[in-house]
C-alpha cells in the first residue's frame, strides 16, 4: 500500500479512535452487542456500540444499519448527530462507498464546524475520488483547526507534491511531519516521494534506502526506490541489480535487503 492509499491508512487515526476498544475479539462482541440491542432497543449506547464492533468486524452494512438507527432519534441540527454522521461516512470510506462518505463527511461538517478530524476525514475521500482541488481545501480547512497535525500535513504535502502543487510547500509540510514523527514509514515516504518531485534524488534515496532495509517486503517503498533509482544519470553494478530486483515483484525481501544494504 502507498501513496494514497497509504495516507488512507494513516489519516488522522480517524477509524481507529471512532472505533477504538473493539479490535481484540471484534466478531464476538458483535455477537454480544447484537444480542444486548436486540432485548434493549431503546439504549442508543448500544446500538452505537454495535455499529463501532461491526466496523472493526469488517461487517459494514451492519455498521451502517446500526449507525442510521441512533441517527433517527436525534436531533439532526445537533452535534451528536454530526458525530454519527462522522461514523457513517468513514464507514462508507472503508466500504469503497466514497460518494456517500463524502456526502455524509459535507453533513458531519456542518454540525461540527470545530472538528479537525470531520474535514480530513473529508479531504481523503475527496483525494481518493481524483477531486485534487477539493481535496486541497479541505486538508487546509483542517489545517486551520490544527495546525500541528502532522497526518494532516504529510497528506496534503503528498498531494501537492503529486498534481501540480507548490513543490515549496510541499516540502516544507512533509519535512514538518517528518519532524513530528521521525519514525514514522509513512512520513519519511512522503518526504521522500517529495525531495524527488523537487530534484534532491540524493536526499530521496538516502531516506528510501532506509526505508527499504527496515521493510524491505513494502511493495510502496520498493517501487518508490526504483522510481528514484531510474531518474539517476550514472548508476554502478550494485544499484543496477538492486533497481532489477525492485522492478522484479518475485524478488524475495531477503535479496532486496541484501542488495539494498550493499549501497546504503
Amino acid at each position: 500500500m502507498t501513496g494514497l492509499f497509504r495516507r488512507g491508512a494513516v489519516l488522522l487515526g480517524v477509524a481507529g479512535a471512532l472505533f477504538a476498544g473493539m479490535q481484540d475479539g471484534a466478531d464476538s462482541k458483535l455477537r454480544e452487542l447484537r444480542e444486548q440491542s436486540m432485548r434493549n432497543p431503546e439504549r442508543l449506547d448500544l446500538r452505537l456500540a454495535l455499529g463501532n464492533a461491526a466496523v472493526q468486524s469488517q461487517s459494514y452494512d451492519v455498521a451502517l444499519e446500526a449507525f442510521q438507527d441512533v441517527l433517527a432519534v436525534l436531533d439532526p441540527d445537533s452535534a451528536a448527530a454530526g458525530d454519527v454522521e462522522l461514523r457513517i461516512g468513514e464507514t462508507y470510506r472503508l466500504k469503497g462507498d466514497l460518494e456517500s462518505a463524502a456526502s455524509a463527511l459535507r453533513k458531519a461538517r456542518e454540525l461540527l464546524p470545530d472538528n479537525s478530524v470531520v474535514p480530513g476525514a473529508l479531504a481523503l475521500v475527496l483525494d481518493l475520488s481524483g477531486k485534487f482541488g477539493e481535496a486541497e481545501q479541505s486538508y487546509r480547512d483542517a489545517l486551520k483547526l490544527d495546525p500541528e497535525s502532522a497526518t494532516t500535513m504529510n497528506n496534503l504535502a503528498y498531494l501537492l507534491a503529486m498534481h501540480g502543487g507548490s513543490i515549496e510547500e510541499a516540502r516544507v509540510l512533509a519535512a514538518r511531519a517528518h519532524a513530528a514523527d521521525p519514525d514514522s514509514g509513512d512520513f519519511s515516504d512522503t518526504l521522500a516521494v517529495v525531495l524527488s518531485r523537487a530534484g534532491d534524488l540524493a536526499g530521496a534515496r538516502a531516506i528510501l534506502l532506509g526505508l527499504v532495509c527496515r521493510e524491505p517486503a513494502d511493495e510502496g517503498f520498493r517501487r518508490h526506490l526504483a522510481t528514484v533509482l531510474e531518474q539517476e544519470p550514472a548508476r554502478g553494478t550494485r544499484e543496477d541489480q538492486l533497481l532489477s530486483a525492485l522492478r522484479d515483484s518475485g524478488s524475495s525481501p531477503d535479496l532486496v535487503l541484501a542488495l539494498a544494504s550493499k549501497i546504503r
